[in-house]
């Protein structure tokens, strides 16, 4: 484990609308999949990607669906992922809407690479490829990553489809039917997953080919939270933040959710030196300074929803974060900095 892979949980939330308006069961799977409950309605939290995966495997296996991803993904359009989307689709060209693409996802997941290089032919190869090792639900995050590249594409190019179409997993009959529903022809087994298309396309825009067009500018670090961290102590502590509505983890919590061992990632956290206690704490006065700030919620119920027995203990627990009390520093509001 380089780094802590985490993912935006708004990219399991078209599969939890699937389930719904089907009538299967979102809770249970989210539970068997070892994700926080608050991910199915805040699309914002930072989720481990293996967790993600998990989920629409195991949704794929419940609807008895193969191939769910594709059937899930066809009606929805580029405003789907939300503000990766909408700077995307103002990109000029395709070129520049693909170079959006790979700059932008990072924000939104440390797991997808990806890339826009030359090949033979005058081609370029469009591509994606995972942090992750294989394990149940790469399928579907190979196709979930595909089906949106091939939608910007069509953005600019409507009736436009690959020749071919590569993808890391195995081949199975259901997926080289996924695949030749997009694509002439599938091959699989490879480094990485993607399509080429040709060079001359990416000056295409949607007046045509070599137009112009406008575009305007949209303030990225405005539209996102705060985006994985490829500090293993930062993206520890978003872990354990998306986790906090259901339980403080444990080390051997977060080091299995992570696919790591205790001993792995506390050597990891000494490298930028920190602990695994250390940085548990930094999450609670960070949840704690949220809710003196922005609930009523009385001192002891937000004692409580930090996992101490008392407010005594609270109260020297912040006092030692903030140097006040809890109370001294609700009443100063907001107070930048004053949080240590």
């Amino acid at each position: 484990m380089g780094f802590v892979e985490l993912t935006a949980s708004k990219h399991m939330h078209p599969f939890v609308a699937f389930l719904a308006d089907h009538g299967e069961p979102v809770q249970p799977l989210v539970q068997r999949a070892g994700l926080p409950g608050a991910c199915v309605d805040d699309g914002s939290i930072l989720v481990p990607t293996a967790a993600l995966w998990r989920f629409r495997e195991l949704a794929a296996r419940r609807t008895g669906l193969p191939n769910l991803t594709l059937t899930v993904m066809a009606p929805l359009e580029l405003s789907g992922l939300g503000a990766v989307g909408a700077s995307v689709a103002r990109g000029p060209t395709l070129g520049r809407a693909i170079r959006d693409f790979q700059r932008l996802a990072g924000k939104e997941s440390s797991t997808a690479i990806l890339e826009l290089r030359p090949c033979r032919g005058g081609d370029v190869f469009f591509s994606n490829r995972f942090n992750l090792r294989e394990q149940d639900g790469e399928w579907h995050a190979e196709l979930y990553v595909l089906t949106w590249m091939l939608k910007i594409v069509r953005i600019f190019e409507p009736t436009w489809s690959p020749n071919e179409i590569w993808c890391m997993a195995s081949a199975t009959p259901e997926r080289l039917r996924a695949i030749e529903s997009l694509a002439t022809r599938a091959r699989f087994g490879r480094r990485c997953s993607g399509f080429p298309l040709p060079a001359s396309m990416l000056a295409l825009s949607r007046g045509g080919a070599g137009a112009s067009g406008r575009r305007g500018t949209i303030n990225d670090e405005a539209l996102w939270p705060a985006p994985p961290s490829d500090s293993v102590a930062v993206a520890t502590g978003q872990l354990i933040r998306a986790y906090a509505d259901d339980r403080w983890l444990s080390l051997q919590e977060a080091s299995d959710l992570l696919g790591s061992s205790p001993r792995t990632l506390q050597r990891q956290l000494s490298g930028e030196e920190k602990t695994y206690s250390a940085v548990l704490e930094e999450a609670r006065a960070e949840v704690a300074r949220y809710f003196l700030w922005n609930t009523d919620a009385s001192l002891s119920e937000i004692a409580e929803r930090l996992g101490y027995s008392t407010l005594s203990n609270f109260s020297r627990a912040f006092h030692r974060w903030a140097a006040v009390s809890p109370r001294e520093f609700r009443a100063q509001g907001h107070a930048p900095g004053l949080l240590v």
